[in-house]
This record gives C-alpha cells, structure tokens and sequence, in this order.
C-alpha cells in the first residue's frame, strides 16, 4: 500500500459527489482535461472537499499509462497520459503532473508529483 504526506490542500464546499483520489477541479467538479488537485477523501453534495494541490500524492489511473507520463483528468476524474503530439494543433489541455510510477490498468492507485501546466497540441492531421 503506497503512503504520502501531502502538502498545500484547499478546503471548500463540494458542489457533487466526489471520489478519492480523483482529478477535480476548483470549482468541486470532475472535468476532462481539467483539474487543480486531488481529491483526499470521497464526500457527497455539500460536505467539506479536501484538495490537494501540491506535492506527491496518490491518484487512480483512467487507463495504462508509463512512468513519467504527463497526466490530465478523464471524463470521470482518473488520470490519464497525455501527449502534445496527440492533441489537435491550438488545443490546449490542462496537465495535471507527472506519474511518478506506471499504471498497468484502470484504477490503479499510483504516485503522481502535482505539477499543473497548461499544454498546447501539436497534432496536424
């Protein structure tokens, strides 16, 4: 069983139900290709979120991706491997961090070092 001490975590109000170690954003929703943290703990409609935001932590895998991937959120909150090649020409997506370790399937549980950055597609076809 991994184990992490997180750093920097906002609290607020969650807007929806959420899962733990999921990709949501600010605003308390999961949104694909978005996200500003992790959440800590599953909560339901209006309990105290706890996002973490910096650091090392844990999230669930949306799919296999490789150690050192680049991760963004699906469309449930899982991380995923994204690729500037793969993402249309002016697109933007919003990376999440860096995998820290492989995942080999959907969910998963892996190290992710929290490093949010904006990437711009360079796919031309």
């Amino acid at each position: 069983m991994l184990s992490v001490q997180e750093s920097k975590i906002l609290t607020f109000a969650a807007v929806a139900d959420l899962s733990e170690k999921t990709i949501v954003t600010t605003d308390g929703v999961v949104s694909a290709n978005d996200g500003d943290g992790i959440a800590k703990f599953t909560v339901k409609t209006g309990d105290t979120l706890s996002l973490i935001t910096y650091g090392v932590t844990i999230v669930k895998a949306g799919d296999a991706f490789s150690k050192n991937a680049l991760l963004t959120a699906d469309s449930n909150g899982k991380a995923v491997a994204v690729n500037p090649a793969d993402v249309a020409i002016g697109s933007s997506v919003k990376v999440i961090g860096k995998a820290l370790m492989a995942a080999t399937e959907e969910d998963d549980e892996v190290l992710i070092l929290l490093n949010q950055q904006i990437i711009v597609g360079t796919k031309t076809t």
